[in-house]
């Protein structure tokens, strides 16, 4: 789940949009059980003139899809976002977050057969009372039972409220009874096992895991913690992923590795669903803050674990694609694919900076068997030249020599100097923090532990490797036993970089720990 980076180009997509350009933000996946193994429903909200709107989609393979309708936002009360989908028997159950009088609520649909659903015929609604404030919304469905049918169901969902108290989203869990009534109880041991993480921001969507018969809840959580700083890059930057047991109510900090770096993701989903030859893969879906994203990485990352199957091309075509370009420490990375019956007689794969120049080129002579395979461009020292943005280009001939199919990739920004940093947490008695640089430049960088007023702590400092690899370090940690201050006292974490004439030239601080010795 957490390994993006090294599937294969054909399990991944990173800024997944519909056949009419709409960005899926939030999508939900499901299996298209009335078309059979390998077609998908999927459901997702999109902003457009400056209000959100719930649509649906059908898909062959979880990555291109074709827009089917809108199912809510345009009329009523307000925008819609965040929604969920389930299969009830020969129906569907629809969810969302609906705007109305000044907050959010939960909104159900239940649509009595895919049809139906496709012509957005509602046979039952259902709109929740908000129990806990004006904001509840990003629903997620844990399980539907019908006994035996939609007038006697019960059905189990997660969800946010905002809490005064915290400032900040918090979690709730209720029942819809025969998609008539609804009930729900605060999460606090959920909330808890997160802010225990650091995650003292919001706590909002969710989806529901389940291991050898062993519940888990996927689930997002902000670091950040400033109640009127929603939107700023340094908010949406903090947003992270754990796993929740739902036994032993413990959490853990996942680590998801992008080809391209990105840091931060929210709104997970996870759906087990069925490969068109009827074996099972799980998909993953996770929204990339594209205030923060690397490039060509913002918006909504679909990615295949598993066993699906990569689509072959049909007998007698012939086909290319590109995967993404990549910066790795100070050498640029890309490739390509292609499947030839015979058109291409050389195919030759280039990594270019966008002024045109090229900087070396791989080519093959393919089989001409239909087999899709994958080579890559020569790696570009970015010691070597001055361009800052790259991309790679994949181009087929003919046996006259002659270009007749090309495609690029994304355009990858040069990262030359960059610091990051980690969280601060309290951890067995000590105080811990850690930061991160990538540097062609630097000359000094220090991690180290501070109280709310600027004392320090304790100090680690690096002399960086000017290769542009992401290096990560502690700072020493800071024994609770030797902290004097008064209980109460907040605790951050800061790294700074200097350059050779010892002048501060970036600096960043982690998110506070309040230090409570009793």
């Amino acid at each position: 789940m957490e390994n993006v980076k090294d599937l294969p180009a054909g399990h991944k997509a990173y800024g997944v949009k519909d056949d009419q350009g709409r960005s899926m933000d939030t999508v939900k996946i499901i299996d298209d059980r009335e078309k059979g193994p390998g077609h998908y429903l999927a459901v997702y909200h999109t902003m457009t003139g400056g209000r959100f709107k719930v649509h649906l989609a059908t898909s062959t393979d979880t990555v291109n899809w074709h827009w089917e309708r809108e199912l809510a936002g345009s009329g009523g009360p307000g925008g819609a976002s965040q929604p969920a989908i389930v299969q009830a028997g020969a129906g569907l159950v629809a969810a969302w977050e609906q705007e109305a009088d000044g907050g959010s609520h939960l909104a159900f649909r239940y649509f009595a057969s895919r049809g139906d659903l496709l012509a957005g015929r509602v046979a039952k609604s259902y709109d929740a009372p908000r129990n806990f404030g004006i904001s509840e919304g990003t629903p997620n469905i844990y399980g539907i039972s019908l006994n035996p049918d939609i007038d006697h169901s019960t059905i189990d969902v997660g969800a946010h409220y905002f809490d005064p108290g915290a400032r900040h989203d918090r979690q709730q869990r209720g029942t819809l009874t025969d998609f008539a009534s609804w009930r729900a109880d605060k999460q606090p041991g959920l909330d808890q096992a997160l802010t225990g993480l650091g995650a003292t921001g919001n706590i909002g969507g969710r989806a529901s895991v389940d291991y050898g018969g062993h519940p888990y809840t996927l689930i997002e959580g902000q670091t950040y913690d400033d109640q009127w700083d929603t939107n700023s890059p340094q908010a949406w930057a903090s947003w992270r992923i754990f796993l929740y047991d739902e036994q032993s109510r413990a959490a853990e900090q996942l680590n998801i590795r992008t080809d391209g770096g990105s840091r931060a993701f929210a709104n997970p989903s996870i759906a087990d669903l069925t490969a068109p030859d009827g074996s099972p893969f799980t998909a993953v879906t996770l929204f990339v803050p594209g205030e923060t994203a690397a490039s060509g990485e913002g918006g909504e990352l679909v990615y295949n674990t598993g066993t699906f199957p990569v689509t072959p091309p049909a007998p007698g075509t012939d086909r290319i694609d590109v995967g993404l370009t990549v910066q790795d420490g100070r050498f640029v990375k890309g490739s390509g694919s292609y499947a030839s019956a015979g058109g291409y007689r050389k195919v030759c794969v280039q990594i270019l900076d966008t002024a045109g120049k090229g900087y070396g080129s791989s080519c093959r002579n393919p089989d001409t068997d239909g087999r899709q395979l994958e080579f890559s461009a020569p790696d570009l020292d970015l010691g070597t030249t001055g361009a800052t943005a790259f991309l790679t280009r994949i181009t087929a001939y003919d046996g006259n020599d002659r270009a007749i199919a090309s495609k690029d990739s994304n355009t990858l920004i040069r990262l030359d100097d960059r610091i990051d940093i980690g969280l601060t947490v309290i951890d067995g008695g000590s105080i811990k923090g850690s930061g991160s640089y990538t540097s062609t430049g630097y000359q000094k960088v220090c991690v180290g532990i501070y109280n709310q007023i600027g004392i320090r702590y304790s100090e680690a400092c690096r002399s960086p490797r000017s290769d542009g690899r992401q290096l990560e370090f502690s700072a020493p940690d800071v024994p609770l036993r030797q902290v004097h201050d008064a209980p109460g006292t907040r605790f951050r974490t800061r790294i700074t970089a200097y350059d050779a004439g010892g002048n501060v030239v970036a600096s960043k601080a982690s998110n506070e720990v309040v230090f409570n010795p009793f």
